[in-house]
């Protein structure tokens, strides 16, 4: 939360899949979201590490993961 990070760095961890989303005021991006909530658990079963990644400010960003049921690492301004 808050902190700068390098997905260079963090790549070699785990395989990524990156989600760019405009914002969560728009609806479909919302329901994409909610959509990739209900199949979270099959994506990392895989061993993948889901990152979102938004124009949004913090705190509206955590608000969208949180309104549809993803626990993610969330990129934002």
């Amino acid at each position: 939360m808050g902190e700068s990070i390098n997905l260079l760095d963090s790549w070699a961890a785990k395989p990524k899949i990156i989600i760019v989303y405009r914002g969560g005021w728009r609806p479909f991006f919302n329901r994409h979201l909610a959509e990739i909530g209900m199949r979270i658990k099959d994506i990392q079963a895989f061993s993948y590490q889901l990152i979102a990644i938004s124009p949004d400010a913090a705190p509206q960003a955590r608000e969208s993961m949180s309104k549809n049921g993803l626990e993610l690492s969330n990129l934002s301004q």
